[in-house]
């Protein structure tokens, strides 16, 4: 077996299923889902997703493909977040315009096109407004590319919905732009490495942030919520404050 890389996401065991809005299930039941792609032998690289399941403490059995290099050259990419849509799990792979789609209701695999025109290892699967999947691509530094598809339709094409030019006037003027980390579900933000820094850019007001420091590649923005219901009942289960953190 050559060289291998592994990802992961954490789930409520609701998600994807409409069971849950997700505002108060930090201490509910959850999922993981582990992808870890492999070069195997004679020219054959191997996709396994493992599953745990929190409700049954206990791992599921991995489901596998396996198909010849020169289709599916790259390795899962570690650092790039995956998108949650509906009820399946997109992940994207290192040097090569492919993405993975892991249904969570079926438990099969199967695997989507990225846009031709994209660049390798510039890109950032997400979400859109509307909870279909979205791309954001970077390109020369320079411009920032939204892109779209229609999950609901299995032929639905690529659209790019939204092209920013100029990306480095939303950095301060001495930011050396390195990558794309993260972004919000809803493409409202994203975040951007420019040296050792990280940076949230609103796509909204074409404003940029600092928000913290350090060599960080992957970004993942979550939000916790305040119950004051909690603090009054004498629990003592309520944070003591409230709001977001990315």
């Amino acid at each position: 077996m050559g060289p291998l890389t592994l990802t992961a996401a954490v789930l409520c065991s609701s998600a994807g299923a409409g069971g849950c809005d997700h505002l108060d299930c930090h201490y509910g039941p959850f999922i993981v889902v582990v992808v870890r792609s492999a070069f195997g032998t004679a020219g054959v690289v191997e996709t396994l997703i493992f599953t745990y399941s929190s409700d049954v403490a206990a791992w599921s059995e991995p489901i596998c493909d396996q198909l010849p290099a020169g289709y599916i050259r790259g390795l899962v990419d570690p650092h790039m977040r995956s998108a949650l849509v509906g009820n399946a799990l997109y992940f994207g792979f290192m040097e090569e315009r492919t993405a993975l789609t892991y249904n969570m209701q079926l438990h099969q695999m199967s695997w989507i096109q990225l846009p031709p025109s994209v660049p390798l290892r510039r890109l950032l699967l997400t979400t859109t407004e509307n909870g279909g999947l979205g791309l954001a691509t970077e390109h020369e530094s320079e411009t920032l590319c939204l892109w779209r598809k229609d999950a609901d339709e299995v032929d639905a094409r690529w659209e790019q919905s939204r092209v920013i030019e100029e990306l480095k006037m939303l950095l301060p003027v001495d930011a050396d732009f390195t990558s794309l980390v993260g972004s919000t579900d809803d493409l409202g933000i994203i975040f951007m490495r420019a040296g050792n820094a990280i940076y949230a850019i609103d796509l909204k007001t074409y404003k940029g942030k600092k928000v913290c420091q350090g060599e960080i590649n992957t970004i993942v923005p979550y939000m916790s919520f305040y119950t004051p219901a909690l603090e009054a009942d004498g629990t003592g289960d309520g944070p003591s404050a409230g709001g977001s953190s990315a």
